[in-house]
């Protein structure tokens, strides 16, 4: 029996002692009150009211059993109903036998008992009901009071009567239990569908916005508040005021039927969104239906593709490694036998000189395109900002023998957390501030600047990796992250586009901000640690 179920039946049962309390109180006042409607003598009137206030007695014992629920359910079904088995027979007996309405009394009392009873205990009260009312008409006989043939008839319709309300009431209300535990089960059931529903909902990756026939958001996931950038409750606000972009496109769709799916930049994220819309019910151009709104984050589509573009340019890495570098491997190997010739001038020493820096060059340009090309393919781990950088400092400042003053660290709040490949991160580290180092080497004091941590402005948290060097020429901040590009003769030109592209591997975006007089500062903003990555 289930907790709702056992509930139900200790309120049956309470309802069942609350009928019987009431008989008892109402047979008590007519007697007192009107004991010629009885038809009482003052001999019976004692004995009728001594059968009723035992009847009241254990009717009120019976509620606080009920009340403490104790002993158990069916014991305490069993113990009321021979208790209007007991009195009711008795003042069927002694106040007019079969002729009164004592036995329609114990009628409803067995009828009322077999609701609430199972079904072998209902039909063994019946049974028991229908004896004592058999018994107490034998017993009359025996007696030697006046017993007509009608008497027995009455006495068996009284019988009769009593197995049969037991039976029917007892197999309706099996019925309604059946049924009742159906459709609680039932009920079990949809609010599972319903939990696992929303749980999916939740966990898409893909955002989720119903809007409903007055324009009002009905329904929206956390990934559709994330990628809306919402950071507040906004059930049942009008989706023109969360977002006139998105609204606008919602009105095209609306008025035209057709879905033209269209990168939509939401301000202050770093990515736009596509959004595609669909009828919830219905079909045509019916302004009066709730749309379902699906939210694709087009940083999870650039991801795929840099995937894409990664294995490819793999393949021709593969054909560089083969094609070039083995070659330049020969030369560099020839100019280093070459170059220990004792017959060379200075001048072809110079010669020499160049070949190698020159192939020592294109060897760290193919190693670079490689390392592009290999990648690690190991999914981003959570990890503390703060802890990953001061690691990341110590082995910075003993390899390039520097101080530690040398290096500052802002990190607020400290407990900030970033979601990222932690390969690529390490790697991304090492070619900004490798850079930062090469433009700030002669400088005294402080060089390198990292700040981090979270910031209302920005939608998810940032690194800054700030130097205090010259900064970038404005004509060259828009080719700073093409390949090949440098301002150094002893760069490759590949520092920065290998760090946009793991940025972009790992769904995050890096900028340079352009503060004259201050340096070179390159900002890199991660996506929401909260949300997973596609893989």
């Amino acid at each position: 029996m289930s907790e709702h179920s056992s509930h139900q039946s200790w309120r049956s049962l309470r309802v069942l002692n609350l009928y019987q309390i009431f008989l008892a109180l109402t047979l008590f006042i007519i007697s007192a009150s009107k004991p010629d409607f009885l038809r009482l003598t003052q001999e019976d009137r004692l004995f009728f009211s001594t059968i009723v206030l035992s009847y009241l007695a254990v009717g009120i014992l019976g509620s606080l059993l009920i009340t403490f629920r104790k002993p158990r359910f069916d014991l305490q079904v069993v113990f009321l109903s021979l208790t209007d088995i007991t009195a009711l027979t008795l003042l069927l007996h002694f106040y007019g036998g079969s002729e009164t309405g004592f036995g329609i009394l114990l009628i409803v009392a067995i009828a009322g008992a077999s609701i609430i009873a199972t079904r072998k205990t209902a039909i063994n009260l019946a049974s028991l009901a229908v004896l004592a009312v058999l018994g107490e008409q034998l017993f009359s006989h025996l007696s030697g009071d006046l017993v007509t043939p009608i008497d027995y008839i009455h006495t068996g319709m009284n019988g009769i009567g009593i197995m049969a309300a037991a039976l029917i009431t007892n197999f309706l209300s099996q019925r309604l239990h059946s049924s009742e535990a159906l459709a609680e089960q039932r009920r079990q059931n949809l609010l599972q569908i319903q939990q696992l529903t929303e749980y999916v909902l939740q966990r898409m990756q893909t955002g989720v916005v119903v809007i409903d026939q007055m324009h009002r958001i009905s329904m929206i996931n956390d990934s559709g508040m994330r990628l809306l950038g919402l950071t507040r409750d906004v059930h049942s606000m009008p989706l023109k005021d969360i977002s006139p972009a998105l609204y606008s496109t919602y009105r095209s769709f609306l008025d035209h039927d057709e879905e033209y799916p269209q990168p939509l930049r939401i301000s202050g994220l770093p990515s736009p969104i596509t959004p595609r819309f669909v009828h919830l019910a219905g079909s045509g151009n019916d302004n009066a239906q709730n749309v379902l709104i699906f939210l694709e984050d087009d940083a999870a589509t650039k991801q795929k593709a840099q995937q894409m573009k990664l294995l490819s340019l793999g393949k021709l890495s593969a054909n560089i490694a083969h094609e070039v570098r083995n070659p330049l491997g020969a030369i560099a190997h020839a100019t280093q036998l070459l170059s220990e010739s004792t017959e060379l001038t200075s001048a072809d020493q110079r010669l020499l000189h160049i070949i190698m820096e020159q192939s020592t060059r294109m060897n760290a340009i193919i190693e670079g395109i490689m390392r592009i090309s290999r990648g690690d393919t190991s999914p981003p781990v959570l990890m503390s900002l703060k802890d990953k950088l001061e690691s990341f400092k110590d082995a910075f400042i003993l390899h390039h023998g520097l101080k530690v003053s040398d290096i500052r660290l802002e990190i607020t709040p400290e407990e900030t957390q970033i979601r990222m490949n932690p390969v690529h991160f390490e790697q991304i580290l090492w070619n900004l501030c490798g850079n930062a180092l090469r433009y700030t080497k002669d400088i005294e004091g402080e060089k390198i600047l990292i700040r981090g941590g979270l910031s209302r402005d920005l939608p998810g948290p940032y690194l800054e990796v700030n130097d205090f060097g010259p900064g970038i020429a404005e004509e060259d901040i828009a080719h700073i992250f093409d390949p090949f590009f440098t301002q150094s003769s002893e760069g490759t030109g590949l520092g920065l586009y290998v760090t946009q592209e793991m940025c972009e591997a790992n769904q995050a975006r890096i900028e340079y901000l352009d503060r004259p007089g201050q340096g070179a500062c390159f900002r890199i903003i991660f996506a929401d640690p909260r949300r997973k990555q596609v893989g």
